[in-house]
């Protein structure tokens, strides 16, 4: 007996002392290995491969989905707790959350989004990875002690390769999510270097009121594309004179400002980037949301008149009470409140985000600079910038220098030049057909 109640003892101790360590139970039995499957929604499937580890004592999950050059995406958030399996990440403006279950090899759950699609995942027992024909190599850019994390990927080559840099657009970005379209570029034969984006979203000490872009300036953002470029002009396995670049939305609008300080940068890629004005691009942006709400002519007049009296004020600071006014009586109407901020904005507003700190800016006088193959990319359906108004500006200002203009536009594409499908026929969205092929026949075409 006596030794039944030592035995007894020493188990609760030892239990005992797990839960003054921590104990959890997904850190004893971790998830690991290479499961692939697919999304399901309304019959229609999207292909996609889970990776689960566990690094630094941490559970973790990567995505891929080969269809969106979506490569290794880690998501943010990982819960295991057997057989429960939660995963999160942002995408876009949206948070993505997968509730699922293990059962044996298999995985099954949903995702928690607007499309609330079904997941089906087995594990491949016994996977290698397969090689590739480069080497990634972890940096840091340091632009005047802004440190950016980076990613280089390296073809295996002899002689020194041509180079792209990718340049991401408004918000918060992470190098990772430019993984697969690094990925494609450097199985090409071209050097790609991806980056972290600098803080863009957190400054508290700024006490701003309201966030509505990027928390910076375009010369910062232009200064950390330059001090990408001048890293990789050091670098002996690129050739200098073979460096592009390549952006996205906002980065898309950089690329010529870079181009322009810069004229031994190569060649251009602008994907989804206004060549108007940034106002005329705020503006559109913004009554296209209430078109797309099916709002009036009165409201859109009403919406283009606060517009221009915001814009006078970010100017001369003239007329506060009355645009406030204007604000307060579209917000107790119910439509302010889906493009506009309820409050006219204040000094550091009007200092420190991109909005009104930049919205003068006129892409047009730096792509008049440019003398260096150009292709430039858009979606038909992109309700975001003045789709039909850039491409007006471009030709123009390429009427002398034709040959340096590749314009193509997606018809059934939007600002991410992924389809747009329609709510009797859905199908999950993907790069428009052709997108991906004319990326690289293009560029193929100037690294020879």
């Amino acid at each position: 007996m006596k030794f039944l109640i030592i035995i007894l003892w020493l188990h609760i101790v030892l239990w005992g002392c797990k839960i003054k360590q921590g104990y959890d139970k997904s850190a004893i039995q971790p998830l690991t290995g290479h499961f692939t499957g697919y999304f399901e929604y309304k019959d229609k499937r999207l292909n996609t491969t889970f990776d689960f580890d566990f690094q630094n004592n941490k559970q973790v999950a990567f995505i891929s989905v080969p269809d969106n050059l979506q490569l290794d995406k880690p998501f943010t958030q990982v819960r295991y707790d057997s057989p429960h399996i939660n995963l999160s990440m942002r995408d876009g403006e949206q948070t993505l959350t997968i509730n699922a279950v293990l059962y044996k090899d298999k995985i099954e759950g949903a995702l928690n989004n607007k499309i609330p699609a079904k997941i089906y995942l087995s594990k491949v027992d016994n996977y290698k990875p397969p090689v590739k024909p480069y080497t990634i190599e972890e940096v840091v850019l340091n632009n005047n002690g802004i440190k950016l994390n980076a990613k280089l990927y390296l073809p295996k080559r002899v002689t020194p390769s041509a180079a792209i840099i990718m340049v991401c657009g408004t918000g918060a970005h992470t190098k990772e999510e430019y993984n697969g379209s690094a990925d494609l570029f450097a199985s090409s034969e071209i050097a790609t270097l991806i980056f972290d984006k600098r803080n863009v979203t957190n400054f508290p000490e700024l006490n701003l009121k309201r966030i509505n872009s990027d928390i910076t300036t375009m010369t910062d953002l232009v200064s950390d594309v330059e001090a990408a470029f001048n890293f990789l002009k050091k670098r002996k396995e690129i050739n200098p004179e073979k460096i592009g670049l390549i952006g996205f939305s906002l980065g898309a609008v950089e690329v010529p400002v870079v181009a322009a300080r810069h004229p031994d940068i190569a060649f251009l890629i602008a994907v989804s980037g206004n060549a108007t004005t940034d106002e005329e691009f705020i503006i559109n942006q913004g009554i296209n949301l209430l078109k797309d709400k099916n709002y009036t002519a009165d409201i859109i007049e009403k919406a283009n008149e606060i517009y221009n009296e915001l814009f006078a004020y970010a100017e001369n600071k003239a007329n506060k009470k009355h645009l406030q006014t204007l604000l307060d009586n579209a917000f107790n109407d119910g439509w302010g409140q889906i493009i506009f901020q309820p409050e006219v904005p204040g000094d550091n507003e009007l200092k420190y985000l991109l909005t009104w700190n930049n919205y003068k800016f006129d892409p047009a006088y730096y792509w008049k600079q440019i003398n260096v193959p150009c292709l430039i990319i858009y979606g038909a359906k992109d309700n975001y910038i003045p789709v039909q108004k850039s491409i007006e500006i471009l030709n123009k200002v390429f009427s002398n220098k034709k040959e340096l203009l590749s314009l193509k536009v997606y018809p059934n594409a939007d600002h991410t030049i992924t389809t747009v499908s329609q709510p009797s026929n859905f199908d999950f969205p993907k790069y428009a057909d052709g997108y991906i092929s004319d990326l690289i026949n293009w560029l193929s075409k100037q690294i020879k």
